[in-house]
């Protein structure tokens, strides 16, 4: 199937449409190298009755490169998309109607390995803790206080302290317990399979391995609180990413000669590209 311009607008609001984001505006521009397609939206909302609670304070990115004549294989290879900014919000009420459902209640009862109850979000002064109570012999009130930070891949979520009735650490015995639980859980969510990591003390989520665009421009540039809300911001990715024969040059370049003596060096001397951070 090629399309022609109308499928490919129609194609490409139909996307937007499948998140149900509200008040979306588009725009079509004619360029040298293709079509163009801007989208803009503020103070919207989710319209879905599973993410009621999820405001879109502002939605806005480009699609460029669109040329007529394509398959919608070929379109999604081939368009580049540039994120200017994307501003969403999940209020806290959303969080803990999931955190007291049955169906998380039951998961806890059954499977969890200290008896959990009243787990919930509490937002004070932008700050963020969870609170519960585990039963282990005795009953214990606790706290984990969370710090959040946005990283290069996605958004970082860091338990920073343990507390029992909010007066003393908790102890070491339940924390790892509470840990090894979630690790678990964590590991088991299919959909959470290679974008997200949990240790002792924090998680990462990165999901741009789960996004099917090749040429996307976006990154996550804030990740907080505000409001009683949490609050994910991303913008554009201003990294210069090389062209597809330069970049498979560069992985040619980057691989080490095999020679009798350790090489410190690619065979041109010089560094081809910087090592990611760890």
């Amino acid at each position: 199937m090629k399309l022609g311009l109308e499928e490919i607008v129609s194609l490409i609001v139909s996307n937007i449409n499948a998140f149900g984001v509200e008040k979306v505006t588009v725009a079509l521009e004619s360029k040298p190298e293709g079509y163009g397609v801007k989208f803009h939206s503020e103070n919207g909302r989710i319209a879905s009755n599973i993410l009621e609670g999820v405001a879109v304070d502002e939605l806005s990115f480009s699609v460029s490169g669109v040329k007529l004549g394509l398959s919608p294989a070929q379109l999604m290879e081939q368009a580049a998309i540039k994120v200017d900014r994307i501003a969403i919000r999940v209020s806290a009420d959303l969080l803990n109607s999931f955190l007291s459902s049955p169906t998380v209640k039951e998961e806890l009862r059954r499977n969890a390995p200290v008896e959990i109850n009243g787990l919930r979000f509490v937002f004070v002064n932008e700050k963020v803790t969870i609170r519960g109570e585990v039963r282990k012999f005795v009953t214990v009130p606790f706290t984990v206080e969370l710090d959040f930070k946005a990283t290069e891949e996605g958004f970082k979520v860091v338990f920073a302290n343990f507390w029992a009735a909010d007066m003393v650490p908790l102890p070491q015995m339940i924390r790892n317990l509470i840990m090894s639980f979630a690790k678990q859980k964590l590991s088991s969510i299919k959909e959470l399979e290679g974008i997200a990591e949990i240790t002792d003390d924090y998680v990462v989520i990165n999901p741009w391995p789960k996004v099917p665009l090749k040429n996307l421009s976006a990154k996550f540039s804030s990740f907080g609180v505000k409001n009683s809300y949490f609050v994910v911001e991303l913008g554009p990715d201003n990294k210069e990413k090389p062209a597809p024969e330069k970049q498979a040059a560069a992985e040619i370049a980057a691989e080490p000669e095999v020679k009798a003596a350790p090489v410190e060096k690619n065979r041109d001397g010089s560094m081809v590209m910087p090592l990611p951070p760890m």
